[in-house]
């Protein structure tokens, strides 16, 4: 379990790496291609790695080894759907060790009650379950999975519940897209009445080729989201990033990538990537972490459409002092928030009137 002191270790570091010249600050690492769901926002699952050629813990814990040594101060673990390793908690506990802050996304499916508490034990700082939409049938159907919906709902409560100690963030993720532009500030709702986190991010057809999911997001929506974000306790986007949103639907690109010396990515087998999107320009076991800088990675990435993802998107808006404020700003909200509703939770437990979910829902 980390301390305050631990935090504010973490808070130093983090902002030495993202305002340093030659320093890393994000990893997205993809521990898996497979995935139970069908998502139609993603193809991943079209593809599925083989366990067999996928990085063993031991590997993976190496290459961790290497990334921190050579600046990362995150690491996000990815998918496919990353709880199919059952081998999960024992990653996240060496990244944790190594001084890492470390997430993950989950369609939740998978989860129980107690892996939760097993991957908060673990060192997990942050802990999101995909939910798009606060109607069960468009988000099952958007996800290609019976059931999702209500299994989401179920993982918040445990994350409410379970998780949401100290510094931890855990809630939802939500694609913005066609299926559900105009009910988003519902999640933002949703997420207040749980008492838990939300972080959203528009959907882009750089994972599928394809643009039939894209919404544009109107500037007035975009307004609405900063005014929820000043109002809500549980929105984790920065100001900054939903002020750009509207900026997509123009075709606009988010300034310079920083892909290749901000942040990268590892697969499943170990290759480096500047981006997820991006082709492999070494291997994280054989290779020196400064491939993904080389001349030829970067030519990659200024080759590249360009995305708005979170990754890239929020991950920018720490590439500055004003970025690095707003953020410690977040992290106090968060243990101030996390301190009020635990206590609130305890008074309740010893009056014995807990709320029925179908009440917290406002059904």
């Amino acid at each position: 379990m980390r301390t305050t002191g631990d935090w504010m270790r973490f808070c130093l570091t983090a902002g030495a790496s993202a305002l340093g010249s030659k320093r890393f600050l994000n990893c997205v690492w993809e521990l898996t291609y497979r995935c139970n769901a069908r998502c139609a926002m993603c193809s991943y699952w079209k593809h599925p790695s083989d366990p067999r050629d996928e990085l063993s813990a031991a590997e993976v814990k190496t290459g961790l080894d290497k990334v921190a040594e050579y600046g990362a101060r995150l690491v996000n673990f990815t998918g496919g759907e990353p709880t199919l390793r059952r081998d999960l908690e024992e990653i996240v506990a060496h990244a944790s060790s190594l001084g890492m802050w470390t997430s993950t996304v989950t369609n939740g499916s998978l989860l129980t009650r107690e892996r939760v508490v097993a991957l908060r034990e673990a060192g997990l700082d942050s802990l999101l379950v995909s939910l798009d939409s606060t109607d069960p049938a468009v988000h099952d159907a958007g996800r290609g999975l019976a059931g999702a919906h209500e299994k989401a709902l179920r993982c918040l409560e445990w994350l409410a519940d379970d998780f949401l100690v100290g510094h931890r963030t855990g809630g939802f993720m939500t694609v913005i897209s066609s299926r559900n532009l105009q009910t988003i500030t519902e999640l933002v709702g949703l997420a207040d009445r749980l008492g838990v986190y939300i972080l959203v991010q528009p959907y882009h057809g750089q994972k599928t080729g394809s643009a039939a999911h894209f919404a544009p997001v109107p500037f007035a929506l975009a307004d609405s989201l900063v005014d929820l974000r000043r109002t809500s306790g549980g929105m984790l986007n920065s100001e900054g990033y939903l002020r750009t949103l509207p900026a997509l639907a123009a075709g606009d690109a988010p300034g310079a990538c920083n892909a290749g010396r901000k942040y990268f990515s590892v697969d499943p087998f170990g290759r480096l990537h500047p981006c997820v999107d991006t082709p492999a320009v070494g291997h994280v076991l054989r290779d020196d972490i400064s491939v993904i800088s080389s001349e030829a990675a970067l030519a990659e990435v200024r080759s590249c459409p360009g995305c708005w993802y979170c990754f890239r998107g929020e991950a920018d808006g720490t590439l500055s002092a004003g970025g690095c404020l707003e953020k410690a700003g977040l992290g106090l909200r968060i243990l101030r928030r996390n301190a009020e509703r635990n206590r609130e939770t305890r008074k309740t437990a010893r009056r014995g009137k807990a709320r029925p979910r179908a009440e917290v829902m406002g059904r």
